[in-house]
């Protein structure tokens, strides 16, 4: 960024993606009726550019076509401009990626749209490179085709854009609204099938490079070993539990963790999760610390709770603002590199352990090469855990623990001297509210108070900064200023972050935001043909076309997200009008969880629980608060606490050891029945042995 430049309009926007662009010499507009106007006013093409603050091939074409100042003055005088944050607009982002993906058959970012001068797409791509490449036009061929097809083809570029249009729309309903037979152990047994013929057995996830981590469908798996989540009994073969270990141990092992801090990348540009995509997304280690969390849960494996919490400290540490809202990402790139924050040269660590004893250990351990295992530089990776690495060497536990924590204590002094990637410091509605619910988890797994009062502040700071004053929601905030409507992902994931606070706390704090929310859904994306909900609340207007939103991709649909919320608040009894949806959206959309699960994998995951898999402890029998790190050792991922209030009653103190404290009477329910009254929180776990 050349601040000796005059800044373009972008200047005046809080977005960090927009500011990148402020001094570009491109004539950047924002979205909004000045640019929109402008377009119909000079009777001008529109191009829409799309792309985030972390994205590399974004600042690759940026410095290549968007900052040269031939190619800007080109774009200037054939086109109205405008950059999108597709973080702050995915409503905008959802509408031009699916007419790009239409016409190409592929999309990515970032996204360069061509509309007619009413918003209406009617040519697009990805990345084109200022010369032919990659067999790919220039930037400069495809300017100067779509303005002579706009100048000499007018009419045939209109009738394809409403046929575009027409195809982007009518893409939206995906679902079958006939009442097909239901038959729940069959369609969890073709889930897993098509899931596991996915499954990459040797280095863990699904298919080959580029690989993301796939949470969803982790999960789907892993919470098939629950009893008390599989209770309908559907087998667990012995090889998806180890395929759940093997992927869960890989990532961890893999370059797309960062092996010094903490934390997870976006995703792994090979099969192997060496050599990650070095973005870091709020989302994603969400996600993560939820995978992890439920698998510490099952497993008691030590090495999820250390990556747990050096996961924790880093989201703390690099996203925490002293508000209680998280900010986005973190870049791949700095000084103009990608990863050179986080990568090594062996001369590098060569300078800075000086014991020759402790680097060749830590060369050894996480695969160090002389002359670089990328890129003429070393990420860190490993190929096993340190218990395994020691026994297999035979050298001693405690040993290499020392020798190679000693190491990473050095190297991140050092890093810390270095050029820190981009922060995006805007906060998002949906992305907070994940990382809320993750730290519910965390506390689940691991007793952590401080992770439950994280989760707090960020709801509290969600109340206080981006509600409106008619208790509808803003989508993002930034230094004091919150601005576009919230989406129905927004919501849907505020309202689960919600729901589990309550769930794991028993409290009603919580009861009158969560109404709130869900009449909010009522009122503003309910469609009334259908028991599925639009993305866009009805009040916006500066759309061509309103969807609704279905796959789960990187996060989760916000229709799938509300179904798990329409679950999980009829179970704690928190009144909310779309309770009788649940039914009736599975099981319209269940042929399509049969046949690409990993692209409804989070729909997948509320059919797996809607059979008596939610259970809630209605806890009464003393006047004292709970100390909830006493209860919470004893409720597995789909056990939640509902406190019952002045109904104070007398345990059978024959029915427990007299040295058991504190006493309870507790009813284990779900909403189709209830099971036998239980004294002490020990109790649940025979339900689910």
């Amino acid at each position: 960024m050349d601040i000796n430049k005059t800044p373009n309009k972008l200047i005046n926007e809080t977005s960090p993606y927009l500011l990148q662009h402020a001094y570009n010499p491109v004539d950047w507009h924002a979205w909004g009726d000045e640019a929109l106007t402008k377009a119909k006013a000079e009777n001008k093409v529109i191009l829409v550019s799309i792309g985030y603050s972390a994205c590399h091939w974004c600042h690759v074409m940026e410095r290549e076509s968007f900052e040269d100042a031939e190619t800007a003055a080109l774009m200037n005088a054939l086109f109205v401009n405008i950059k999108i944050d597709r973080e702050e607009r995915p409503d905008l982002d959802m509408i031009y990626m699916d007419a790009v993906q239409t016409m190409s058959g592929s999309g990515g970012w970032p996204l360069n749209c061509f509309l007619t001068p009413d918003g209406k797409p009617f040519f697009g791509g990805t990345y084109f490179p200022p010369e032919r490449a990659y067999n790919r036009s220039s930037w400069k061929d495809i300017l100067h085709a779509v303005q002579d097809a706009w100048e000499n083809k007018q009419d045939d570029v209109i009738a394809q854009a409403n046929n575009l249009l027409e195809q982007v729309g009518s893409v939206s309903k995906i679902y079958n609204l006939k009442n097909d037979e239901d038959n729940y152990e069959d369609t969890i047994r073709k889930i897993t099938d098509a899931l596991m013929k996915q499954a990459d057995k040797v280095c863990g996830g699904f298919g080959g490079a580029p690989k993301f981590p796939q949470t969803y469908s982790l999960m789907f798996l892993l919470r098939l070993l629950y009893k008390s989540i599989n209770k309908e009994g559907v087998a667990v073969s012995d090889e998806v539990r180890d395929f759940v270990v093997l992927s869960i141990d890989q990532l961890i092992n893999g370059g797309i963790y960062d092996q010094l801090e903490g934390g997870f990348a976006r995703y792994s540009t090979d099969s192997r999760w060496i050599v990650p995509h070095f973005e870091k997304m709020l989302y994603d280690n969400a996600l993560l610390l939820g995978l992890l969390s439920e698998a510490y849960q099952l497993t008691r494996y030590e090495r999820y709770k250390v990556v747990i919490e050096q996961t924790v400290g880093f989201v703390k540490n690099n996203w925490l603002d002293g508000d209680g809202g998280f900010f986005s990402a973190l870049d791949a790139d700095s000084e103009g590199e990608e990863g050179k924050y986080y990568t090594w040269t062996y001369e590098e660590l060569e300078k800075e352990i000086s014991d020759r004893e402790s680097l060749d250990l830590f060369c050894r351990y996480y695969n160090i090469s002389k002359n670089g295992n990328w890129e003429h530089t070393n990420i860190l990776w490993c190929n096993d855990d340190i218990e395994s690495f020691s026994s297999n060497s035979g050298l001693d536990i405690a040993m290499v623990k020392g020798r190679l924590e000693y190491c990473k204590t050095l190297l991140l002094e050092k890093r810390k001297q270095r050029i820190r990637p981009l922060l995006d410091d805007k906060k998002l509605l949906g992305w907070n509210a994940m990382m809320a619910t993750a730290l519910v988890k965390v506390f689940r797994a691991l007793e952590d108070e401080n992770a439950l009062e994280m989760s707090k502040r960020c709801i509290a700071f969600i109340e206080a900064n981006m509600k409106q004053a008619d208790g509808s929601y803003f989508h993002n905030y930034k230094e004091g200023k919150a601005a576009n409507e919230a989406n129905l992902e927004d919501i849907s994931q505020y309202l689960y972050a919600l729901l589990n606070l309550k769930g794991v706390t028993g409290l009603n704090s919580w009861d009158t935001v969560i109404e709130n929310c869900f009449a909010l859904v009522d009122s503003e994306f309910a469609d009334t043909e259908s028991p599925y909900f639009y993305f866009t609340p009805k009040r916006q207007r500066d759309l061509v076309v309103r969807k609704q939103e279905f796959y789960d991709g990187a996060t989760a649909s916000g229709n799938s997200m509300m179904l798990l919320s329409m679950q999980l608040a009829k179970n704690l009894e928190v009144e909310n009008p779309h309770f009788l949806k649940v039914d009736k959206m599975l099981t319209s959309i269940k042929h399509l969880l049969e046949k690409y699960p990993t692209s409804f994998s989070n729909w997948a995951l509320g059919y797996q629980i809607n059979k008596n898999n939610i259970y809630v402890a209605k806890i009464s029998g003393q006047t004292a608060p709970i100390d909830l790190k006493e209860v919470i050792g004893y409720l597995n991922p789909n056990v939640y606490i509902k406190l019952i209030e002045n109904n104070i009653v007398k345990p059978n103190y024959e029915k427990v050891q007299m040295d058991e404290k504190p006493l309870y009477e507790i009813n284990l329910c779900n909403d189709r029945e209830c099971m036998s009254t239980i004294f002490h929180f020990s109790e649940i776990n025979r339900y689910f042995s």
